[in-house]
């Protein structure tokens, strides 16, 4: 009688299953910061100087912008993430930035960003960043966790009925075609006693990370 096997498939189904899982999760964390009035606070910082004479030229004239995008690094200038600041209205802004301590220009695949040298100018802004990262990574270091836990239990059993014994809570990543194999599945007495080598998972947790990324919680 067939029975549902673990192969290199499923593992990687699962493990997309997972991200899958995480993704809202995800994009309510990297929409969570309030940026409100951001951009224009960094801009008039940065351009003060020149501000009268950038305010007195004819509207258009160098065009209007919606917002700037920033680059947030982390320690030992790990990029950490970028992310959109909106201007209250467009308003004109230089293609150059002149020297100031505060921040430069870098340039990205898509387009010129802001790369933030010192936030000494607005200390309430890197407070609020450090949070919002830390949100993020904390989401997905669970993201990995999860992907990191499943692997390990599929790939410690040759088959999937031991995987959902061990943890029920598989049931919810596995795609249909998976489910309809296994509910299909008769075992045979005293056969496909697969227990396979223990590791040290806590099936709590990974039950607890799934309900949590269901609900898009953080």
């Amino acid at each position: 009688m067939a029975t549902v096997r673990i192969t290199e498939k499923l593992v990687n189904d699962v493990v997309r299953n997972v991200r899958e899982k995480f993704k809202p999760t995800l994009e309510t964390a990297k929409d969570s910061l309030d940026t409100t009035g951001w951009a224009d606070r960094i801009v008039d910082t940065v351009y003060q100087s020149y501000l009268p004479q950038i305010n007195a030229l004819p509207p258009n004239f160098i065009g209007a912008r919606d917002g700037i995008d920033i680059r947030v690094y982390r320690e030992h200038g790990i990029l950490s993430d970028t992310t959109t600041l909106k201007f209250t209205t467009p308003r004109p802004l230089p293609h150059a930035m002149p020297e100031n301590p505060y921040a430069e220009f870098t340039q990205s695949w898509r387009n010129w960003e802001y790369k933030i040298k010192s936030w000494d100018a607005w200390p309430d802004m890197q407070e609020a960043i450090e949070t919002w990262s830390a949100k993020i990574r904390r989401v997905q270091d669970d993201e990995q966790t999860m992907k990191n836990s499943v692997s390990k239990l599929l790939r410690s059993h040759s088959t999937l009925a031991p995987c959902l014994k061990k943890w029920p809570a598989l049931w919810d990543l596995l795609d249909e075609g998976y489910k309809d194999r296994h509910k299909e599945v008769v075992e045979r007495k005293g056969k496909g006693n697969d227990s396979g080598p223990e590791y040290d998972l806590d099936f709590d947790r990974m039950t607890a990370m799934v309900a949590k990324a269901k609900l898009r919680g953080l």
